[in-house]
């Protein structure tokens, strides 16, 4: 998906997608500027639903806190 934006910009689900790669390889200061886009791109008076970019970046904030 990296490779992917060099054509063209990714969209948000695919941007999340990627986040969540980097998650899982336990890239969390990769994820971090992907999250921090999508939260800029999802509207503010938006009511977040379950799986938001905003959900995540929380979810990534906390898991960094407790992890260390």
């Amino acid at each position: 998906l990296k490779k992917a934006e060099t054509l063209g910009p990714l969209d948000s689900h695919a941007r999340l997608q990627l986040a969540l790669a980097y998650i899982a390889m336990k890239r969390g200061d990769w994820a971090r500027p992907e999250l921090e886009r999508l939260a800029l791109a999802e509207p503010a008076d938006q009511p977040p639903s379950r799986l938001t970019p905003k959900t995540y970046k929380f979810s990534l904030e906390a898991r960094t806190r407790l992890v260390g």
